[in-house]
């Protein structure tokens, strides 16, 4: 009823969301006054300028050459994290329903990295909530690129899990180098549909705090987990039993130097970068968060890791963006191999099992 009584203003609604109890909708100025006054809107936030959903870049991408060959540091990225041993003992991540969140999945659909997904009905849904349509295999690579690190397995190159099933969705416009809170709910509207699927690991290389309104970013001081809209509901979706992972962030040699939103989280596997050696990248974000927690919780293969253009090439990348979904796919074989434990104690046995578990810094 509260929707009808938008659109009684001819008011265009977007998306619904119910952990927040709101809807996304395209309105005119007097439109929006109109429904200020209606008696069961509490509130009305201003989240992007009309038809523009604008995005941000997440990766730094270098394509040139590496001191090692490229067979030499898939196996590295996969050693670090015992990926090797895990696979000989059987968990691939099948039966763990894994949902990806990025900027646009091109060609997977025909890209032979991927072929044996679509063979055997591994992609479970699909959407992109920028577009509103159920086609995600177009747009910015990013999402193509991170999603190889889990689910590819091709001619010798074999991402964490080749054998959960997926869930891939398009939640940041890939288009521009800008962005507006918008995408927050895009993301929230997108794991809320993952939910509704019965999802166990919700994934996502992406990252907040600054935009091209002023008004809408974050400070430091923010990074308490409770604060922004996506580590709200990030936070929602942890308290469902979802195991959520997030890219740290790139900004570890930048002004900003802390980890992005929903990084904060409390109960989110945040994820940064080394390089080879096991050093932290310069570019990856640091913690602590404002009140103190220990951030990132673990560290994969980030600078210089190999994945999957959607051209079907083999390349290095640099960010945070390749080490999420590494150990996404880790948590997928694991609780595979250990499916009676829940979520909060899962993320516990991770955080423990990092090699600087007991001395962090």
């Amino acid at each position: 009823s509260y929707v009808d009584g938008l659109r009684e203003l001819d008011i265009d609604v977007r998306f619904t969301t119910r952990w927040f109890n709101g809807a996304i909708v395209d309105a005119t100025a007097d439109q929006i006054s109109d429904a200020s006054q209606l008696p069961f809107v509490e509130s009305v936030e201003y989240i992007a300028p009309g038809e523009m959903i604008l995005p941000g870049g997440r990766l730094k991408e270098i394509n040139s050459s590496n001191e090692r060959t490229t067979e030499s540091v898939i196996e590295l990225q996969s050693q670090m994290l015992n990926i090797g041993e895990m696979h000989n003992d059987g968990f691939e991540g099948q039966g763990i329903l894994i949902a990806v969140m990025d900027a646009g999945y091109p060609n997977v659909n025909s890209n032979p990295y991927f072929s044996h997904l679509f063979a055997s009905g591994q992609v479970r849904d699909t959407y992109n909530f920028i577009r509103d349509t159920s086609y995600v295999y177009s747009d910015h690579e990013h999402g193509a690129i991170i999603f190889s690190l889990m689910a590819a397995d091709f001619n010798g190159y074999t991402g964490t899990a080749p054998k959960a099933d997926y869930l891939l969705y398009t939640t940041e416009d890939g288009r521009f180098d800008f962005e507006y809170r918008i995408e927050e709910y895009w993301w929230t509207v997108a794991a809320e549909r993952a939910d509704s699927a019965g999802v166990d690991i919700i994934t996502s290389s992406l990252g907040y705090y600054d935009f091209e309104d002023p008004a809408m970013s974050y400070a430091t001081e923010d990074l308490n987990g409770t604060t922004s809209v996506i580590s709200k509901a990030t936070g929602i979706a942890s308290s469902k039993g979802i195991l959520t992972v997030s890219s740290a962030g790139n900004e570890g040699n930048k002004e900003w130097e802390y980890v992005n939103m929903p990084a904060d989280v409390p109960n989110n596997l945040s994820v940064g970068a080394v390089d080879e050696n096991g050093t932290r990248a310069v570019f990856s974000s640091i913690g602590p968060t404002a009140d103190g927690k220990l951030k990132p919780d673990v560290m994969a293969m980030g600078a210089g890791a190999v994945g999957v253009s959607s051209s079907a090439a083999l390349r290095y990348y640099w960010g945070t963006s390749m080490s999420a979904p590494q150990v996404a796919g880790l948590v997928a074989g694991i609780w595979q191999a250990y499916p009676w434990l829940n979520n909060g104690r899962l993320l516990q046995l991770l955080r423990n099992s990092g090699d600087q578990a007991t001395r962090p810094n």
